[in-house]
């Protein structure tokens, strides 16, 4: 039976801190032995700390999470040792076009810096509204009320076995989905292993359910 108990954020965090102290050399440990725990400590979380976790923390856990290869990690520190690169701390606050290319201009501590450059790449990753998508199978599913957004907006409603909850709340019994979709409901869902694993159970899912219309049809 899962632990359905809540979990607060901060004593999360006040955890996970304590855990990475007692092994400042090996901290990668500590983030990949609580992977497998995120979904489960995600739904015990409550709306309002999940909203405070995107806010706050979220950018910090998937830093620590998403590592780059040592091989990646070498190349990027030979092309900033060159000069070919260069890594500034801010935020975008405005970008302009101009003659040669684009102006952007990157806040940071009260300081604006002006960069000039050929192209902006926004490299952070996917949407995280899932009602903005363009998408046309998406669009086409919320805007049929076939699959309707989480709460937090991050990708469908569906119940445990990945069936999409149509506007009525009611579990498809044709439409599924896995991975990044559930990123709502279990927050960890974008990798390979976790997205295997769902892809095993759905399958299971599936097949079940295609051996008792046979039975029935046979009967």
């Amino acid at each position: 039976m899962p632990d359905l108990s809540p979990v607060d954020l901060p004593g999360l965090i006040r955890y996970v801190r304590a855990a990475a102290a007692q092994a400042p050399d090996d901290w990668q440990a500590v983030v990949d032995a609580l992977r497998p725990h995120v979904p489960g400590l995600w739904q015990r979380l409550s709306l309002p700390d999940k909203r405070l976790f995107l806010r706050h923390v979220a950018r910090y856990w998937e830093v620590h999470r998403h590592r780059v290869p040592p091989a990646t990690a070498r190349r990027i520190d030979q092309l900033r040792s060159a000069g070919r690169l260069s890594v500034q701390r801010g935020r975008i606050i405005a970008v302009t076009e101009t003659p040669t290319g684009l102006c952007v201009r990157i806040e940071h501590g009260g300081q604006v810096t002006e960069v000039a450059a050929g192209w902006l790449i926004n490299a952070t990753g996917p949407a995280t509204d899932i009602t903005a998508t363009q998408d046309p199978l998406l669009r086409g599913l919320l805007d049929a009320g076939l699959a309707t957004p989480d709460p937090l907006r991050l990708g469908f409603r569906a119940d445990a076995g990945g069936a999409l909850l149509d506007v009525s709340g009611r579990p498809s019994g044709t439409l599924f989905t896995l991975g990044p979709p559930l990123r709502g409901q279990l927050y960890e869902t974008t990798a390979v292993p976790e997205i295997r694993d769902q892809a095993a159970a759905l399958a299971t899912r599936l097949i079940s359910a295609c051996r008792s219309r046979a039975a029935e049809t046979a009967a």
